[in-house]
C-alpha cells in the first residue's frame, strides 16, 4: 500500500528543512513528531505551526512556510498521480 502523507515523503520534507533553514530550535524529538503529523493527517497550517515554533525565525514567518509546503505538497500529489498531466 502507497503512504499518503499530508505534504510529501519523510526524506524530502527533512530536505525541505534543510533548504529553507527550518527546525533550527528543534529536537531530534520534535523531528519525530513533525513526522509523525506528516504521516497521520495533520493539515498543512498545523504542520507549518510546528515547524514555525521549532524554527528560529521572524513572527509571520508560518505564511511563507505554509506556501513552501502547499508547493511541496502539489508536487508531491502530481508525482503520486503519475504526472504533470493530472493536476
Amino acid at each position: 500500500m502507497i503512504q499518503k502523507y499530508s505534504i510529501t515523503t519523510p526524506e524530502d520534507l527533512r530536505e525541505l528543512c534543510i533548504k529553507h533553514h527550518w527546525f533550527s530550535a528543534g529536537t531530534n524529538r520534535q523531528y519525530e513528531k513533525l513526522f509523525f503529523a506528516n504521516a497521520n493527517g495533520y493539515t498543512l497550517e498545523e504542520i507549518a505551526t510546528i515547524i514555525w515554533v521549532c524554527t528560529d525565525c521572524e513572527p509571520g514567518a508560518e505564511q511563507e512556510i505554509l506556501a513552501a509546503l502547499k508547493e511541496a505538497r502539489d508536487d508531491y500529489m502530481t508525482l503520486q498521480m503519475g504526472g504533470e498531466d493530472c493536476v
